[in-house]
């Protein structure tokens, strides 16, 4: 199972408006800045701005955002 980019900002854009609750990830302190990226291969990831750590995101974490995202197209 893939993640897009835009999935991300899609999910992001409903943590902005409250919707969900930001993403906990795993091996990342609450309080540091996390920003998605993109990989050689076009694989999305999350970089660890204070570490420069890039997190690939795991199974439950791509399939919390691609719920959240279904669920808000539905309403």
């Amino acid at each position: 199972m893939e993640l897009t980019i835009q999935e991300v900002h899609s999910y992001n854009n409903l943590v902005k408006a409250g919707i969900v609750p930001e993403l906990k990830l795993s091996g990342v302190d609450d309080d540091t800045v996390v920003i998605p990226q993109l990989d050689e291969l076009g694989q999305v990831y999350f970089l660890d701005l204070a570490s420069r750590a890039k997190v690939y995101p795991g199974k439950n974490t791509i399939e919390k955002i691609k719920k959240a995202i279904d669920s808000q197209k539905k309403e």
